[in-house]
């Protein structure tokens, strides 16, 4: 009636202290008349303030005026932090660090009391308490007066009366030889599990084992008295020891025999599964030696029949040689440049499949080189045709260009270079013209055949024939590319050219053919150079090793000649009137 939740005394006053609105002592009241109309040990008078408990002890009559107030005096946190922080030991004690710290709500007050009570009645129960009757004389709290109703009511109902009888008696514990024994027989091994002689004596065994003294006890007929509350609590606290230890003994007994069936449950699943697994793996492993043997039968038969018509036999011999060659060429390097020729060798039965893959990879190179290709590059590429168009298989010299790319000049290059290239383009060169190709030469004097260092530059209309002096150039011929008929070089390793020029007509002076000696750094550069700007492949002339008369004002007459040869030593030595140009043979 007073702590039971959600109808006792106590949640109801909490509740009302709580809850939202005008809650008042009147209002709790109500409450209490709601919850518990008819409760027998509660009596609430109509239009009163006032509730009766009826206690064992009596009739207690409680107002309510001021219940709410006081037990909504909470001790907020903040409040508890400073007493904690106090230098006062006594109210640092008061209040625990977690009390402090915590966020819940506060008890009210009255909850703090109930559990500071129950706090009190554990501690109770954990000692031997002696017991001391306290009598009220009175109901007017007055000195020397004594008032016999209410003194018997309390005698009555605190039961000194039977109290004081069993203590005249001298025994305070009265109890038959069966239940004694029935009770307590497991404290002493002679009786414990089982005992089939008089209960007496029984007893008497369960009193020697624990040691109690003979003047604390007396045995009677049927019954067991004790005279010390002592005593018996000392054989009950012995009993519910040796109950603690039955207890485990039994667990353990119960775990064993759990186990154990367990365990011969597991062993014997175990045996049939590993009955099963080993006729399991035996079959597979039967299967897959005859799979094996059947699948080693046809790839032995296949093999020699690899090189017959495809048939049911070998088909998969086939099949997996495809197979075997497609994963080589997978993982292989293939060649990955137009000019590499290599590929990787195949069986016969994929000779047309490989003929096949490498025409399809050899055009997927030529594409990806195709489009790599810059313009300069492929006009570049364009001059390599050309030069492959004139010279391969007629001159010596080609085999070892072909590697090398044409250059837009091939000038030796010192401090003045640039400069003269910028003197020419400024105040030589024509201003509609553009420069095509440039490169340092020796040409050769017709008669004595001096050398002289020149530089020949290729435009859109000319061939210029230049001096270098330092920074310029100082212009010593000038040759319409409309008047080159001929371009003579020999088939020999040599880089020698005859260029015959024929001179436009003068006045009075009628067109007369003139042949020029120049020994290049790459003859077959230049030659292509001058094909690809004129346009004129017939203007190449390539003659074998002999002599080679030169026209001078239109006349060939013997006086001059170039002697083209082959020799151990490549060298250019002019002999009397003929020059001598042996290339390496």
């Amino acid at each position: 009636m007073i702590e039971t939740k959600p109808i006792g005394l106590i949640p109801l006053m909490d509740d009302e202290c709580l809850r939202p609105g005008n809650a008042t002592d009147m209002t709790y009241l109500e409450k209490m008349r709601e919850k518990l109309p008819r409760h027998r040990h509660l009596l609430i008078r109509k239009d009163t303030n006032e509730f009766v408990v009826k206690h064992y002890a009596g009739d207690v009559v409680y107002s309510v005026l001021g219940f709410l107030e006081k037990n909504g005096e909470l001790l907020h946190r903040d409040l508890k932090e400073l007493v904690i922080s106090s230098n006062n030991t006594i109210l640092r004690a008061a209040f625990t660090a977690e009390e402090a710290t915590s966020l819940k709500r506060s008890f009210s007050t009255a909850t703090q009391f109930k559990h500071s009570l129950a706090q009190l009645m554990v501690i109770l129960k954990s000692k031997d308490p002696f017991y001391i009757r306290c009598i009220r004389p009175n109901d007017t709290k007055s000195p020397r007066v004594l008032s016999e109703t209410i003194v018997r009511h309390q005698v009555k109902y605190l039961g000194l009366l039977e109290n004081l009888r069993v203590r005249r008696a001298g025994y305070a514990y009265r109890r038959p030889y069966d239940t004694f024994l029935k009770r307590y027989k497991s404290l002493c091994p002679a009786t414990w599990p089982s005992y089939s002689v008089a209960f007496k004596e029984g007893v008497e065994l369960i009193l020697q084992q624990l040691n109690v003294p003979p003047e604390s006890y007396a045995l009677g007929k049927t019954k067991l008295f004790v005279r010390l509350p002592q005593t018996i609590f000392a054989i009950e606290d012995a009993f519910q020891q040796r109950k603690n230890e039955l207890i485990t003994k039994i667990i353990a007994v119960w775990r064993g025999q759990r186990q154990q069936k367990l365990y011969r449950q597991a062993k014997q699943n175990i045996i049939v599964a590993q009955a099963q697994v080993r006729g399991f793996l035996a079959r597979k492993h039967a299967a897959e030696r005859k799979h094996a043997v059947t699948k080693l039968r046809e790839f032995i038969k296949g093999f020699i029949m690899r090189n017959g018509e495809l048939s049911e036999a070998n088909r998969k011999f086939w099949l997996q040689t495809r197979m075997n060659y497609l994963n080589t060429l997978a993982k292989k390097p293939l060649p990955k440049t137009v000019l590499d020729k290599s590929w990787p060798d195949c069986p016969p039965s994929m000779k047309q499949t490989s003929d096949l893959l490498r025409a399809l990879h050899m055009k997927n190179r030529i594409l990806k080189y195709c489009k790599a290709c810059s313009a300069a590059k492929k006009a570049l590429m364009e001059e390599k045709v050309t030069a492959e168009k004139l010279f391969k298989g007629k001159k010596a010299l080609y085999p070892s260009t072909v590697p090398k790319m044409f250059v837009p000049a091939r000038l030796n290059v010192d401090e003045h270079t640039k400069d003269r290239m910028v003197y020419f383009e400024n105040n030589l060169r024509m201003p509609k013209e553009q420069t095509i190709y440039a490169t340092d030469c020796v040409k050769f004097d017709r008669s004595g055949f001096k050398r002289r260092d020149r530089t020949l530059v290729l435009t859109t209309q000319q061939l210029y024939l230049l001096e270098p002096h330092k920074a310029e150039f100082k212009k010593k011929k000038a040759y319409p590319l409309a008047g080159v008929s001929h371009i003579i070089v020999s088939s020999n390793k040599d880089s020698v050219a005859i260029i015959s020029v024929i001179s436009t007509e003068s006045g009075n002076k009628p067109a007369q053919k003139d042949d020029y000696i120049f020994h290049f750094p790459n003859v077959v550069e230049f030659v292509t150079k001058f094909v690809d700007q004129t346009g004129k492949s017939g203007v190449l002339e390539i003659i074998p090793s002999g002599k080679r008369e030169l026209t001078k004002n239109g006349t060939a007459n013997g006086s001059s000649l170039v002697q083209f040869g082959v020799g151990e030593v490549e060298h250019i030595t002019p002999v009397k009137k003929s020059l001598q140009v042996v290339a390496q043979g």
